[in-house]
């Protein structure tokens, strides 16, 4: 991440979603404060009810999404408050599951290779043990918690809620959209990818088949 990038954090059913967008790509997608502010009250409510009527398919989720938490800043130094990017047609939206970190040192790397520009959206799960996993299973070792096998709400969490918020200001859908995912997250990326048609792209790094 440098001073290229535009970024913007949210929370939603205790995942923390870090947003990466090229600051090139974002400047007529800018929306005002005051309807950023609308929209983003409205997606998490009706997120959250949807969510809440899903025959109980929120368990796990502590509490109501803030859209307090909700922030959008150019770490480039320029404040703009509150505004909200909007990836560009032309770019691959990379969604990728991260264990720690807001995603910033994956991008730094794809730059030093030379790789083209992307919106990069980095998910902190609730629980990464439990919420990459597609079935449930024992830990590796005898002292560790079992695994739950929440990978499918795992996933319509991703699908109902995280990309709508990302991509929902874009004027059109991203070039492609990509799940990506290291070791755990990279097994969650491959099974995701015979669960859903939301991606036309996935890159298991180290995949924990």
């Amino acid at each position: 991440m440098g001073s290229e990038d535009i970024v913007r954090e949210f929370d939603v059913c205790s995942n923390h979603v870090t947003v990466h967008v090229p600051a090139h790509c974002a400047g007529e997608g800018l929306l005002d404060s005051e309807r950023n502010v609308r929209y983003s009250q409205q997606q998490a409510s009706n997120s959250w009810n949807q969510h809440a009527d899903d025959n109980g398919r929120n368990e796990g989720c502590a509490q109501k999404p803030s859209c307090g938490q909700e922030r959008t800043d150019a770490r480039s130094g320029q404040h703009t408050d509150k505004a909200n990017p909007s990836p560009s047609d032309s770019l691959p939206a990379v969604y990728l599951h991260v264990h720690d970190g807001d995603g910033s040192e994956v991008l730094r790397l794809c730059r030093e290779l030379g790789c083209r520009d992307f919106v990069l959206a980095a998910i902190r799960p609730r629980c990464w043990n439990d919420d990459l996993t597609p079935w449930e299973c024992p830990g590796l070792f005898a002292d560790d918690a079992p695994f739950a096998g929440k990978a499918a709400e795992q996933l319509r969490l991703l699908e109902g809620e995280v990309i709508p918020r990302v991509e929902g200001d874009a004027p059109r859908k991203p070039e492609q959209r990509v799940l990506a995912g290291y070791s755990l997250a990279g097994l969650f990326a491959t099974w995701a990818t015979f669960n859903s048609a939301a991606f036309g792209r996935v890159a298991s790094a180290s995949g924990s088949l």
